[in-house]
């Protein structure tokens, strides 16, 4: 028997080989099913992994702070601690589930610059004795060695607990003496240089945490007097104001 010019064999040759075409167009769509399930429980398995990890991730909040900077007739020049006032520190605190551990804080900003404006007038000359860049700054009130004083480290910030961070001396002295200047020689506030804090610590899966800080001192309020044209009292209402600019999970 002949259809259309074909004989039986070969009809059924053309039949095997469409369902063997037909049979593998299944087995592939078969495939990409799978594949794209497998894809989707292995995005499904790794959000539920996340969320766990998130969940008992330690998390550090560091909050605003607001100081005094008051005239200290002994020294010339502004001072933030005093008899009754302890030298300015940050709150942190692990809001997160977990503890964070090993943590190490770094601070920076551009000292070397303030000093060199400081010291073109003359309470910078008189009350700046020494400074060797990244090493030492020696004023009216003592000797700060840079190295340990732009470093901090705690073992360990339990959850739901304040710890204080201080603040770097060297950092508390260009301010002292450059809100004396702001006033002694209108500077404008634009020469207060920010203080960058750099946070490394690991999380509870040992995996290490960078964030990175800024904190902008903004100043309040401001009461001063003089006599003879001579500043004899001051007191400047200081909020320093953290911000988070980068973070590395």
């Amino acid at each position: 028997m002949n259809l259309y010019g074909l004989s039986i064999v070969d009809w059924v040759q053309i039949l095997s080989a469409l369902g063997t075409l037909i049979a593998a167009i299944a087995a592939w769509k078969s495939a990409i099913a799978a594949k794209t399930s497998s894809r989707i429980t292995s995005e499904q398995l790794e959000e539920m992994r996340q969320q766990r990890i998130d969940q008992i991730r330690p998390y550090v909040h560091i909050s605003d702070a607001g100081y005094s900077l008051n005239f200290n007739p002994e020294n010339g020049y502004g001072s933030f601690c005093n008899e009754a006032v302890q030298e300015p520190k940050l709150v942190v605190t692990n809001i997160g589930v977990g503890h964070a551990k090993k943590l190490n804080f770094k601070w920076f900003f551009d000292m070397e610059n303030s000093i060199r404006l400081i010291q073109t007038y003359e309470i910078g000359q008189r009350k700046i004795y020494k400074y060797v860049p990244d090493f030492e700054l020696s004023t009216e009130n003592g000797v700060t060695f840079l190295k340990s004083d732009l470093k901090n480290y705690f073992p360990i910030l339990l959850k739901d607990k304040e710890y204080p961070l201080s603040f770097p001396f060297s950092y508390l002295e260009i301010l002292s003496f450059l809100y004396h200047l702001l006033l002694e020689e209108h500077l404008d506030l634009k020469v207060v240089p920010n203080l960058n804090l750099e946070i490394e610590y690991m999380d509870t899966f040992e995996q290490k945490v960078s964030r990175n800080f800024i904190i902008i001192p903004k100043l309040i309020k401001t009461i001063a007097s003089e006599e003879d044209g001579k500043l004899t009292d001051y007191s400047f209402k200081i909020n320093f104001q953290v911000d988070e600019i980068s973070s590395t999970f």
